[in-house]
């Protein structure tokens, strides 16, 4: 996941927001995501498509990091 190494969260991780192409998955849609090493930005926990939320979003957390597009 290259997000990652650049600091990015997608946010939304779903089928729908996934193509593929010459044999390489990518991921669309990056309208919810953000960098998550930028600390006075606003988290909330109602982004990511109910389905595909990691468990820290159901608790409603606001501290979350890149995990939760694995999670997805």
């Amino acid at each position: 996941y290259q997000a990652e190494k650049f600091g990015i969260i997608n946010r939304d991780i779903k089928p729908t927001n996934m193509y593929y192409d010459s044999g390489k998955i990518i991921i669309g849609d990056w309208g919810l995501s953000k960098f998550h090493h930028i600390s006075k930005q606003k988290r909330y926990s109602e982004i990511q498509t109910t389905w595909y939320r990691a468990p820290e979003l159901l608790k409603q957390s606001i501290i979350y990091n890149s995990k939760i597009d694995v999670w997805s």
